[in-house]
């Protein structure tokens, strides 16, 4: 009995000691220990998404591109909303969103600087005309629960990609084979 302990112990030594020789190891495990370095990124996370949000409604309302500065996204991100924005300008259209209310649900840490943040989101959206700006449909209320995937570059928490889902809808695991590919 005595001799499998100590067997035991020094597996475990052995592997602590092989995890801190690995690239990053050592800020992982710090990170992983430290609570309140975990609740401060969370709320750094949660200030991205409304910033994110907040600056996509603006480029939605105005069609200009004011804001992209601050704007924490990836550049396909910011591509794929650009190329939105273009299409409904093309049909002589705005479409203008206000975010009414955001919740986040969950904020969690795939590594300390890959996060994945579910929020509850409720936006009223209106289509415009693009010349007149007079409205050519009913307000309408939009109540979904994004998922949003982030990572930490140069010191700041930017989105790289995000699904939406209706309220209503479960929504699907995240396949490991995904994740693995962040990297």
């Amino acid at each position: 009995m005595m001799r499998s302990g100590r067997i035991w112990i020094a597996g475990f030594v052995l592997a602590l000691i092989a995890s801190f020789v690995e690239p990053g190891a050592y800020d992982h495990y710090r990170f992983t220990m430290d609570y309140d370095l975990r609740q401060q990124e969370a709320e750094a996370v949660k200030d991205t998404i409304k910033i994110f949000s907040g600056t996509l409604a603006g480029f939605y309302a105005t069609g200009y591109t004011a804001g992209l500065r601050q704007f924490p996204a990836e550049n396909p991100i910011r591509r794929r909303i650009f190329q939105d924005i273009r299409n409904w300008e093309q049909a002589n259209m705005l479409l203008v969103m206000d975010r009414d209310r955001s919740t986040v649900k969950e904020v969690r840490f795939i590594t300390p600087d890959l996060s994945i943040a579910v929020v509850d989101e409720s936006w009223f959206s209106v289509y415009q005309n693009l010349q007149t700006r007079r409205q050519i449909s009913e307000k309408k209320a939009n109540i979904i629960t994004v998922r949003y995937y982030l990572k930490k570059e140069w010191g700041r928490w930017i989105v790289f990609e995000y699904e939406v889902y209706e309220r209503e809808d479960k929504i699907p695991p995240i396949a490991p084979e995904r994740v693995l590919k962040w990297r």
